[in-house]
């Protein structure tokens, strides 16, 4: 059920006053919170106020345990307007938030420095989008039940990611509404019917019409994200967007689950091109896992099927029937070795007073590469001996990104593959994979430096990205630019641990499309500036250019 605004708020109100540790000041800190879009106020705004108060004199020799942060919260009046009374002076964060509103993404970060009673405190918040339209087949005809995605794009390490940020499903109408979406860029797609999941018992198999179906269309008329029409869309904003599919006939995939644990949810998925399908309508045996899924169009698929932590692949290829006795094993995730090998010379040991040298470790990281959704980021942790572990890997492709700390990779393999020069890693359930053996050095060499701008503005969110022009490395890496003046002339980067050779290092403004695992993307790059590292020296350079 959901609470009634009014419900809501006392709520809220009671969590406040639980919340906030007591202060006995006598300044004041009030503002108003505004609408980003039209200026209006925003009314009802739960607005909070965090400060964080310093350790508190203890008994000589003992550890300062600082106490519990101040924390208050107040709701905006009818004109937007918030106050709090009571407060000592000292530093408090602020922030603002309301059902159907997101953050300013512009706004400043919101840190105030009381030393006086502070009345005008302006803060924004940014009411979030709607995407509205209608699905319709190849005659003009409306698709009522047909799921429609809301598609966003990040890049994490390099590579893009999508994630499906809203799924409805179409009215009798054909008509469809994905709200409450932040402002941004999307891409909308209709990825199938609805139906989803049904688990029946005995011989009650629940009934479809799933001899028409349609393959995914994104807006454009792609069928790939590649070939996608992107929506930007901005706060407040109701955009319109239609979509267009062609109906065809369609077929059903018939099998029964090996392993399956009775009465707990299974969740399929077909993967196709390098993306995740919906496999909708499906009907599982919750006693025998046998299952069954309806309007597959024609074409190549591996069927993904997930029960806790067991996975099943298999390939499914639909020619114009149904295809039947599948037979899927569901399998438990594997553990997946990384042993650091430290190839450093001998070091001196350290005289009196000197630190110890720094520990020398390296991680793995494992990112999906197939298209399977919803999957974490497995990594391995470093033990005490130089040995981590990735527990639990599910079957699939992966692309391996080993680290280190302290030093830099000077191979890694997987049994006889070089990960350097090939980090593609297939994972089959129920193996026993290799050990991944990473040899590293410690130390290496310093690319710093600064930027120097001859605009006056500075562009946001700088980062630099160094490119390494050596086939055997971990592939580029990208830090962000620290701004260390007012003016702009403070713009500093820097890159440590680096194998010696040479790179190239260019500087971007944002890094929401650095797409630097993406050879093609690497390809589009010019000019830059060009750097030789070598073991245990800095090399300091100055970038006068900013891609944008």
């Amino acid at each position: 059920m959901t609470a009634k605004p009014a419900t809501l708020c006392a709520a809220l109100w009671i969590l406040a006053a639980a919340s906030a540790a007591p202060q006995n000041g006598q300044l004041s800190l009030g503002g108003t919170v505004t609408n980003s879009a039209t200026g209006e106020p925003v009314e009802h705004a739960l607005v909070q106020i965090l400060h964080y108060v310093p350790p508190q004199a203890v008994t000589p020799g003992q550890r300062p345990v600082p106490p519990p942060p101040f924390v208050a919260r107040a709701f905006t009046d009818s004109g937007g307007g918030f106050r709090f009374t009571g407060l000592a002076a000292g530093n408090y964060l602020i922030s603002a938030q309301k059902p159907q509103f997101t953050a300013d993404p512009n706004s400043p970060n919101n840190t105030v420095e009381l030393s006086g009673s502070t009345p005008d405190v302006k803060l924004k918040l940014s009411p979030l989008a709607v995407i509205t339209g209608k699905v319709m087949d190849q005659d003009g005809q409306p698709l009522w039940d047909a799921s429609v995605v809301a598609v966003s794009v990040q890049v994490v390490d390099g590579l893009r990611q999508t994630t499906n940020d809203r799924t409805v499903s179409t009215d009798d109408r054909g008509m469809f509404r994905l709200w409450n979406l932040q402002p941004g860029r999307y891409f909308l797609k209709a990825a199938g019917y609805g139906g989803g999941t049904h688990a029946y018992v005995g011989d009650n198999l629940p009934q479809f019409f799933g001899d028409r179906g349609f393959a995914p269309a994104y807006l454009g008329g792609g069928k790939k994200l590649d070939s996608a029409t992107a929506l930007e869309i901005g706060p407040g904003s109701e955009t319109h967007a239609d979509l267009k599919v062609q109906i065809e006939p369609a077929h059903a995939v018939r099998g029964v689950l090996g392993n399956f644990v009775p009465h707990r949810t299974v969740r399929f998925e077909l993967l196709q091109n390098g993306e995740s399908l919906p496999a909708s309508p499906v009907s599982v045996n919750s006693e025998t896992g046998r299952f069954e899924i309806q309007s597959v169009v024609n074409g190549g698929y591996i069927l993904h099927a997930t029960q806790d932590d067991a996975t099943a692949d298999v390939p499914v290829n639909m020619s114009g029937t149904d295809l039947e006795g599948l037979a899927p094993t569901l399998l438990p995730g594997v553990d997946l070795k990384v042993v650091t090998l430290d190839s450093s010379p001998p070091a001196e040991p350290a005289s009196s007073g000197e630190q110890p040298p720094m520990r020398l470790f390296c991680t793995v990281a494992l990112h999906p590469a197939d298209g399977r959704s919803n999957l974490p980021l497995p990594m391995s942790r470093p033990g005490a001996n130089g040995e981590g572990t990735i527990h639990g890997v599910t079957a699939g492709l992966y692309r391996a990104a080993p680290s280190c700390f302290g030093g830099h990779i000077q191979s890694a393999m997987l049994g006889s593959q070089d990960l350097l020069l090939n980090p593609m890693v297939k994972i089959d359930a129920g193996g026993e994979p290799p050990a991944i053996q990473i040899a590293a050095m410690r130390g290496g060499g310093t690319i710093a430096g600064k930027l120097t701008l001859e605009k006056p503005e500075k562009p946001d969110n700088l980062t630099v990205l160094i490119v390494p022009q050596f086939a055997e490395s971990t592939g580029p890496q990208e830090s962000p630019v620290m701004d260390f003046s007012e003016e702009g002339s403070g713009l500093m980067f820097s890159f440590a641990n680096l194998a010696p050779g040479a790179y190239t290092v260019y500087a971007f403004a944002g890094r929401e499309q650095l797409e630097f695992r993406n050879s093609k993307f690497l390809q589009t790059l010019t000019g830059g500036v060009s750097v030789q590292v070598e073991n245990n020296a800095e090399k300091n350079i100055t970038l006068t250019e900013v891609i944008r």
